[in-house]
């Protein structure tokens, strides 16, 4: 490399200067940006070259881009007094800018308004050809920094989030504390979680619209919008689960958190199924979108596909010669298909009738029911007593705490980190002993529920509301159904309707458990009863 005399490393110095200093936010004195040193810096330079201060702007902002209050007013006060300096003047081109294609352009807009622009600890002369390439250094070196940095936070994010923390703002219902180790992390608010779990509980289990349930708690004192309602039922946060959203060839993923989960899995997995829309935002085929209006004469639309095209089938009403009105179900893509939607709906009626389990089925699923319901009841009243002794003993610690400290046999130190402790641990216990003992009833609810419906599903659908016959149809033939030649068929066969077709009728009088398994399932293979699957029609 060749070695510059060193009068020619020394910059252009004009007369007459304007001085900028900057600092952001999260640049401390530390690293010898303050904003004071900075100007006593530019100050004594000048005093010493000998050139005239004619002003001087500072700012406290990101240097991004130039769009900062005291660099706007810099730039009128040259347009406007042009010639009034020649120079200006800070300590390092990162003070200037930290975008390099942005400071190169910057550049060229003071030249042109009689003003150079010169970093005094960095100085270019630009008369050397050589010495453009330093400043393409200088210049770039800050953006670099800057985007070292920000992949490093990512980075570090991401572990984090890997480990199971939040590192974002509290979700509505969680506060922010620290940890034993002093990392954050987020726990329960008593106040607020309820009211989230009851939005949960209300949107998994009642008929009610996202916007009534939302207008109901915000009665109550959970004050959220329609958007943000939408946004806290996705969030698998609340199941104590966090999404670590994709980023460059890394897929999303959900890994298991390190905060207590204000719903359970299965209830969170449950709102879900109430959504219309794909994770992408459009529309699931065939799905009735949220509020729209059902018309009882149509009561299947949204549920049936054409056996020629596969496309759903809509439907309409039209008026005869005397003027009676009919309601039909027919395709509008390939127009092929027609029928009255009476005798559609009679049809489907008739299938119903059919679809009987055969008594065996009925007593083992029944019992395989109860017995489940008092084995988790059982666990439950084993948990309750459980938190309710570990709730008495953190009382008795805080208040152990309390007279310690008062009594002066602990320092102020000690008695703050076991105050947290002790109110974290017993927030959690009480935060979980409220979930249990709000979940036993509704597990029977829906036990007789369930029974009610596998036992005479016809006339479950027949004394149904319109609301109630279409969850029906969505959680027993979430698959859709085709009508053809009067009669009806699944697209795959249903689950749910999977039980009502045994494939071993020989043994439904049989009294063994195996014999009644197999009507379960397949034959020689008794299939194991499973609660997420079996459930998933309640």
């Amino acid at each position: 490399m060749s070695h510059l005399h060193p009068k020619q490393s020394k910059p252009v110095v004009g007369r007459r200067a304007l001085l900028y200093t900057r600092v952001s936010t999260d640049e401390q004195a530390s690293r010898g940006y303050s904003l004071r040193d900075q100007e006593a810096r530019l100050r004594e330079y000048c005093e010493r070259e000998g050139i005239e201060v004619v002003g001087h702007f500072q700012d406290d902002a990101s240097a991004k881009t130039f769009d900062r209050p005291a660099w706007r007013e810099l730039l009128r006060r040259l347009q406007t007094g042009r010639g009034e300096a020649d120079q200006v003047l800070f300590i390092k081109w990162d003070r200037f800018s930290r975008n390099a294609g942005d400071a190169l352009a910057m550049i060229t807009t003071l030249e042109r308004l009689g003003a150079a622009p010169q970093a005094i600890e960095q100085p270019i002369d630009r008369r050397v050809p050589e010495q453009l390439m330093m400043l393409a250094i200088y210049v770039a070196a800050p953006e670099v920094e800057n985007q070292r940095r920000s992949l490093n936070t990512i980075a570090g994010m991401r572990r984090a989030m890997r480990e199971g923390r939040w590192c974002n703002r509290p979700p509505l219902g969680y506060v922010r504390v620290a940890d034993h180790e002093g990392k954050p992390m987020i726990l329960p608010d008593e106040r607020v979680a309820p009211l989230v779990r009851e939005a949960f509980d209300r949107a998994a289990h009642t008929s009610l619209s996202m916007e009534e349930i939302r207008l109901m708690l915000r009665r109550k004192g959970l004050q959220v919008s329609k958007n943000q309602f939408t946004l806290l039922l996705r969030n698998p946060v609340y199941a104590g689960q966090i999404l670590i959203p994709a980023w460059r060839e890394e897929p999303d993923e959900v890994v298991q958190g390190l905060h207590l989960p204000i719903v359970t899995p299965a209830l969170f997995a449950r709102v879900q199924e109430r959504f219309t829309v794909s994770r992408y935002g459009r529309r699931q085929r065939g799905r009735p979108r949220e509020g729209a209006i059902f018309n009882p004469n149509l009561e299947m639309r949204g549920h049936l596909l054409c056996p020629d095209c596969k496309g759903l089938i809509t439907g309409s009403a039209s008026r005869s010669c005397t003027g009676a009105r009919y309601w039909y179900y027919h395709c509008h893509h390939c127009g092929g298909v027609r029928y009255r939607a009476d005798e559609a709906h009679e049809a489907f009626g008739a299938y119903l009738r059919e679809q009987q389990i055969p008594k065996a089925v009925q007593t083992l699923y029944g019992a395989i029911l109860r017995d489940l319901v008092r084995e988790e009841s059982a666990e439950q009243n084993r948990r309750q007593g459980r938190l309710r002794a570990q709730i008495e003993g953190l009382d008795e610690r805080l208040l152990n705490t309390d007279e310690a400290y008062i009594e002066g046999r602990i320092a102020m130190d000690s008695y703050t980190r076991l105050k947290e402790k002790y109110t974290l641990e017993r927030s959690q216990a009480r935060l979980e002993l409220d979930a249990i003992e709000g979940g036993g009833a509704l597990v029977c609810e829906q036990v007789e529920f369930a029974m009610r419906v596998f036992t005479n599903l016809y006339s479950v659908y027949r004394d149904a509301d319109s609301e109630a016959r279409r969850e029906m149809l969505v959680r027993i033939f979430p698959q859709k159904l085709v009508y053809a030649g009067g009669s009806f068929r699944t697209t795959p066969e249903s689950e749910i309707i999977a039980l009502f077709r045994p494939k071993a009728h020989k043994a439904e009088d049989s009294s063994t458990s195996e014999d009644a398994g197999v009507l379960l399932g397949s034959p020689g293979r008794i299939r194991t009863y499973n609660p997420a699957v079996n459930s998933r029609m309640l």
